[in-house]
Order: C-alpha cells, then sequence, then structure tokens
C-alpha cells in the first residue's frame, strides 16, 4: 500500500504545481521606471562574455536607467581582456575583478554581492555569462514590478543556444521541467527553485532578509536559497511568463559538464534541511526519492508486481507530460516535448543516481570541486 499511496501524493503534487501555472498571469502595462542593476559574475567565459554584452548593450530600455556590472571572478583565460575591449565605450558598463576568495565562501555568491554592493539599482537583475536575454529584458521585468508588494521576480531561461541532438533535446526538457516546477510552485504560493539565469530582486528585498549572510559556505544557492529566504520573509515573489523576458541560455556539451551540473542541483537538497521554513522540502524531497527508487526497482524486477508498476508508471507518466505540456503551451517550446518518451524511462534513474551523488558525492563547477 506504500507505493501506491506515493503515487497518488506524487499526482496530487503535480497537480498542485498544475493549478499553480494556471493562475500565473502577464504582466500589464506599467509608468514605473526605476534605475535597475544587471550583475553578472563571469569565470572562465572568453567563449560567451562577448555575446552576453552585445545582447545586453541591444536592451531596448533607456540606457541612463540601467548599468550592467560584470565580475570577473579569477579568471584565467582572456574574459578580463574581452570585458575591457567591449565595455570599455560603453558608458553603463562596469567591471570588477576579483582576485581572492575569502576561506569556505561561495565563489559565485561573493562575486555577486561584491557586484551588488557596487550598484545603485533599485532592482537588481541577475543572470549568467553565458545567457543571452531577449532584447526586452529589462524593460518586460522591470513591468513585473508594476505591483509595489512584489518583491521578487522569477523569469523563464531556456536552453537554446547552440545545441542538436539528443542528449541536447534532454537537457532542454530538463531544463523546461525544472522551470515548470519553479513557475507552478510561485503560482501555487510556495515558491520552490529558480535559476540565477533570470531572477531578480529589490534591493530594500536583498537586505532586509540579510542577502547571502549565513549561505556563504554552500558553493550552490545564489538563486533558490536566497527565494527561499525571502519566502520565509513573507516576501511576494512573481514568475514571468512575458516572452520578451525570457534568457536564452547554453547547453553543456560534454556528460562530465552535465554531470557536475546536476550534482550542483541536487547538492542542495541536503542544504535545505539545515535551513529554517524548508519543512514541506524536507517532507516531499525524500518521499520523491524513495518513490522514484521503488520504480528503479520495479523496472529492476525487484518488490513490485508488473501490474503495480504499469499502473504507478503510467499515472506519473500521464501527470508529467500534463505538467510540461500545460507550461511549454504559455512558453511556446512544445517543441521539446518530442523528448519525453525517452525521458520518462531515464527519469527514475537519474533522480535515484544524481539525488544520491549530489548529496553524499562531490562536484567541480568552473575548476572548483565541492565536497559535500
Amino acid at each position: 500500500m506504500f507505493i501506491p499511496l506515493l503515487s497518488a501524493l506524487y499526482a496530487l503534487l503535480l497537480f498542485w504545481l498544475l493549478i499553480g501555472i494556471f493562475k500565473l498571469r502577464r504582466s500589464s502595462k506599467s509608468d514605473y521606471l526605476p534605475f535597475i542593476s544587471v550583475i553578472i559574475a563571469a569565470r572562465n567565459e572568453e567563449e560567451n562574455i562577448e555575446r552576453c554584452i552585445d545582447a545586453l548593450e541591444a536592451q531596448d530600455y533607456s540606457d541612463k536607467l540601467f548599468e550592467v556590472i560584470i565580475i570577473n571572478d579569477r579568471s584565467i583565460d582572456n574574459t578580463a581582456d574581452i570585458i575591457t575591449k567591449k565595455t570599455d565605450s560603453l558608458s553603463n558598463f562596469y567591471s570588477i575583478t576579483v582576485k581572492d576568495l575569502p576561506a569556505n565562501t561561495s565563489p559565485k555568491k561573493y562575486a555577486l554581492q561584491k557586484g551588488i554592493e557596487a550598484s545603485k539599482g533599485e532592482i537588481i537583475l541577475t543572470t549568467d555569462a553565458d545567457c543571452v536575454p531577449n532584447p526586452g529584458w529589462i524593460s518586460g521585468m522591470v513591468k513585473a514590478y508594476s505591483n509595489d508588494r512584489i518583491g521578487m521576480v522569477v523569469g523563464f531561461s531556456p536552453i537554446t543556444l547552440d545545441s542538436t541532438g539528443i542528449k541536447a533535446g534532454l537537457s532542454k526538457l530538463d531544463s523546461l521541467s525544472m522551470a515548470a516546477i519553479s513557475a507552478g510552485s510561485i503560482g501555487a504560493g510556495y515558491p520552490v527553485t529558480c535559476s540565477g539565469r533570470n531572477f531578480s530582486y529589490r534591493r530594500t528585498v536583498f537586505d532586509s532578509i540579510g542577502g547571502f549572510e549565513g549561505l556563504w559556505q554552500y558553493m550552490s544557492g545564489d538563486d533558490d536559497l536566497l527565494l527561499h529566504r525571502a519566502f520565509n520573509n513573507k516576501i511576494k515573489v512573481s514568475y514571468s511568463l512575458q516572452p520578451s523576458t525570457f534568457v536564452n541560455s547554453l547547453s553543456y556539451e560534454s556528460l562530465n559538464e552535465i554531470s557536475n551540473q546536476r550534482r550542483r542541483h541536487a547538492s542542495k537538497g541536503f542544504i535545505y534541511y539545515s535551513l529554517p521554513g524548508m519543512t514541506g522540502l524536507k517532507i516531499v524531497l525524500p518521499l520523491i526519492y524513495i518513490f522514484n527508487l521503488s520504480i528503479v526497482l520495479g523496472l529492476l524486477g525487484i518488490g513490485m508486481s508488473l501490474t503495480v508498476l504499469s499502473s504507478i508508471f503510467l499515472l506519473k507518466s500521464v501527470m508529467e507530460f500534463s505538467l510540461l505540456f500545460v507550461f511549454a503551451s504559455k512558453v511556446n517550446c512544445k517543441s521539446i516535448l518530442k523528448y519525453f518518451p525517452l525521458a520518462i524511462f531515464l527519469h527514475p534513474f537519474y533522480v535515484v543516481v544524481y539525488g544520491a551523488w549530489g548529496i553524499f558525492g562531490n562536484f567541480t563547477w568552473k575548476g572548483q570541486t565541492n565536497y559535500n
């Protein structure tokens, strides 16, 4: 009875996310024109940073109303030279160089903190150096703050660049599923996750919740751990479905890069247990893991009859596809769903392997290894 019960609870969770997506509304027009600070942490991004800078230079928001601060985080390639060459003639672009990293400190959080300290924007927008924001990104995200009660806005960041084939397709589908969880949970009123590739918050919110204080030792989580902290402090969070606010992201080509990224994401599950206000996730995450582990064992012929396994697998597939279809329809990414039939068989193994590896193993990110 335990596994069928878990199956029903999992279906209810996905239905809750589905309802949350339906509750999301696109931003209305607004005359609100605050000064914006775009903060980008860049480490060894010589292949990507120029494209990102070009996209930010092409924004349709007045260049007198926004600044871009790029933090060169101890790069050992040509990132610093490219930043200097591209931004010297741009009056609203600035660069900062991080030469040394304090002990037990997340590199990206430290770089972002330096950028925020040097910025003057009323609203902070963050993206990554390997991303290409749409021309209406800044102006569209500003519209999402037309309601004074909104203190944080999350945006969609699809993997769309330099990527073809099955491996890239599965990576895109994985990214779409994480975005669906983010959008659905925010719409339902209990934000679960977000991505720093397309993330924003009022400066007053960042200061009032203590910024990254208390989170420095975690290499990951410059985005969703901050999101949870805001939610725990009663900050209203919104999700932007406006196409102009989408930020295109580069996919990872090698299996090693993909594996490190998944382990980095999974490692945050362990962090949740040490943070206040995470009671819901402390309960849900282990149950989701056990549910997927039971399916893996069932597929291997252990502990479950074929009839029960088939019923559970069908319910899981229908609910997951429904969630992804609705979200993909809203963000015009339905073509990615062609990879779903393959992904549905790989997903339980993916959760089991990377869930355990992310918590009990280690990962390398930008040349830096994190040991849990």
